[in-house]
């Protein structure tokens, strides 16, 4: 088996946001979804547990949108909100995740961070992103090489390609000092 290793968009999120609001106490986690979203939930409370004796990770999670929004209106200073997903309007109803993003950005005292290149221009901080289209071109060449006859175990693992994207306008809303942008 080869390909590219992902998941580090999480802890680099997370890094992020503590760089750039270094005063964070709390971070909520909103994954508002049907499937429960465990797997994320851990791997975050994974990747945040060497900064938990700094910081308390606070879980949104599987609420309908009321709840969620009423919650996210009452978060207080010195927390930042981490935007999974929030695709539950009710109980019995599903809702699009930019209409859930709006809906949260509407509601959130503190600003938002992402992990999906499709949200920032929205109203978010930013995030840790995926690289979709370097990744896309390095998985056709892995392809390639096995259908030219590679062995998938000649074929290193690689890393998934990572970026931080940030919203200029959210950094001066947020008053974000310059000085705390990574390089």
């Amino acid at each position: 088996i080869t390909g590219l290793q992902g998941g580090k968009w999480m802890s680099g999120t997370i890094d992020l946001a503590l760089k750039l609001r270094p005063d964070t106490e709390r971070i909520f986690v909103v994954n508002g979804s049907r499937d429960g979203g465990r797997d994320v939930e851990a791997e975050i409370a994974r990747q945040l547990q060497p900064r938990t004796s700094t910081v308390e990770l606070v879980s949104l999670k599987g609420l309908s949108l009321s709840d969620l929004t009423s919650r996210v209106a009452a978060i207080p200073d010195r927390s930042v909100v981490f935007y999974i997903r929030q695709a539950i309007r009710n109980q019995s109803q599903d809702l699009d995740p930019f209409e859930g993003l709006a809906q949260v950005l509407r509601a959130s005292p503190v600003p938002v961070f992402v992990q999906q290149e499709e949200f920032v221009g929205r109203g978010v901080v930013g995030g840790y992103m995926w690289g979709y289209a370097p990744d896309a071109r390095r998985m056709a060449d892995i392809t390639r090489r096995i259908v030219s006859g590679t062995h998938p175990r000649d074929v290193p693992v690689g890393e998934a390609s990572y970026d931080t994207l940030l919203d200029w306008r959210q950094l001066q809303r947020w008053g974000i000092e310059e000085s705390n942008l990574p390089p």
